[in-house]
């Protein structure tokens, strides 16, 4: 019979960090947000209360989801994906159990995660479209599958020098995405992503990522200057485009960059090139042929504080959602300029 166990910060030692690795690496369907590393990198950079709800069996770790406090409010990271990891599909249930005398804010929870289908449609906020290219045959008949102008742009990302991030050049290559998106956003009178403490949260966990083999930070030049870089989480036959930042020259360094992470996808046997959240008319040019989604939940214990917590969490979402919407689409829409 499954055991439910909490675990506070302190009392995360290696043992149980080990097991948290072992079930996420057997999460055919975690992304490297959902990775002891990520959640990690997050604790030691905002603090907080940080517990880590695990579900155990016959002495294995089962399942496993970080979970922040504040308040009577508990609630999984902000990431793209923030579902729990599961040692199989059955595994994880005794945390809506948990849940039921708790607020409970689920804040990725991807279609494609066995957890999704536990959740009660009834605490479901929204949900947000997902794009992703299921990589089948080979790259070049992908390639011929996109429009003439896209394929163009592809077939001539050779004029840019595109190298993969290593361990000894993270710190350096990390400095320039972080530049020019920055200033690729100052442009349109915003901070970009990676404003105030998210910057730091990047970098460690981008960095440990790089060497743990789970994130590709790709940088373009042009002439021995760098025009772009983005990065790429890679995991369990996924590679996921994360954020990027390009300069606006001739021969699109953006698409070049895209271009060589779907390339270096098919090289892997990746099954899935996921564009992670949001419908940006951009992504659609690259023909994307899965369409999944991501939603939020919201679960609530029976009594009047918690219900009372829904209605402000609840309307605090929809205007967050619906504001961050057009920003994307307002400032992303486009494309990855350059």
């Amino acid at each position: 019979m499954a055991s439910f166990r909490v675990f506070r910060n302190s009392e995360i030692g290696p043992e149980v960090r080990a097991e948290w690795q072992r079930v996420f690496e057997a999460d055919p369907t975690a992304r490297w947000s959902q990775s002891p590393d990520w959640a990690e990198s997050h604790q030691h950079v905002y603090g907080g209360s940080f517990e880590l709800w695990t579900e155990w069996s016959q002495g294995e770790m089962q399942a496993a989801v970080p979970m922040h406090r504040s308040g009577a409010v508990y609630a999984t990271d902000a990431s793209d994906s923030a579902a729990p990891v599961l040692a199989h599909p059955d595994a994880g249930r005794c945390f809506l159990d948990h849940s039921q005398s708790r607020v409970i804010r689920w804040m990725a929870v991807a279609a494609d995660s066995p957890w999704a289908a536990a959740l009660p449609e009834s605490a479901q906020l929204d949900v947000e479209i997902n794009l992703q290219i299921g990589l089948t045959g080979d790259f070049d008949s992908y390639v011929q599958s996109l429009s003439k102008s896209l394929r163009y742009d592809v077939r001539r990302r050779n004029q840019f020098d595109i190298r993969v991030s290593t361990p000894s050049t993270v710190k350096e290559d990390l400095d320039i995405l972080l530049r020019l998106h920055r200033d690729r956003w100052r442009k349109r009178g915003l901070p970009g992503l990676f404003f105030g403490r998210r910057g730091k949260f990047f970098r460690r966990w981008a960095s440990q990522g790089v060497t743990a083999g789970k994130v590709e930070l790709l940088v373009a030049e042009s002439a021995g200057d760098p025009v772009g870089a983005a990065c790429f989480l890679v995991h369990g036959g996924r590679t996921c485009f994360y954020q990027s930042g390009v300069l606006p020259v001739v021969g699109s360094p953006g698409t070049a960059l895209v271009a060589e992470a779907i390339a270096r996808a098919y090289q892997r046997n990746d099954r899935i090139f996921d564009f992670l959240r949001g419908d940006e008319p951009y992504k659609r040019r690259w023909r994307p042929n899965v369409e999944s989604s991501t939603g939020r939940y919201l679960l609530v214990g029976n009594n009047v504080t918690s219900w009372s917590v829904r209605r402000c969490q609840s309307a605090w979402w929809k205007f967050e959602s619906a504001a961050y919407r057009k920003l994307r689409l307002r400032f992303e829409g486009k494309g990855l300029y350059g």
